[in-house]
């Protein structure tokens, strides 16, 4: 399930299991992002690897060395720029 609600035209909430979309869904999400420029999905529980993994959908993810939280195997070898 996806829902999407629109906060005054500025930004978009998207509720959805982040863990479970599927293409159509993923499509959705971004034709949401290019109408509203933001986003947002509360109330997800993504482990380090498929918050990256959901990252990676909308390209290269950039290598942020103050970035807290992520796995540092995961976030700074394998997968970012610099």
């Amino acid at each position: 399930m996806l829902k999407i609600i629109s906060k005054k035209n500025r930004a978009a909430e998207i509720i959805c299991n982040l863990n479970k979309i599927d293409n159509k869904q993923l499509k959705e999400i971004k034709s949401t992002l290019d109408k509203y420029g933001m986003i947002y999905f509360p109330k997800q529980k993504l482990s380090s690897k498929n918050y990256l993994n959901f990252a990676k959908k909308f390209g290269k993810p950039a290598n942020y060395p103050r970035l807290k939280g992520l796995n540092k195997k995961i976030s700074s070898n394998n997968c970012c720029t610099t």
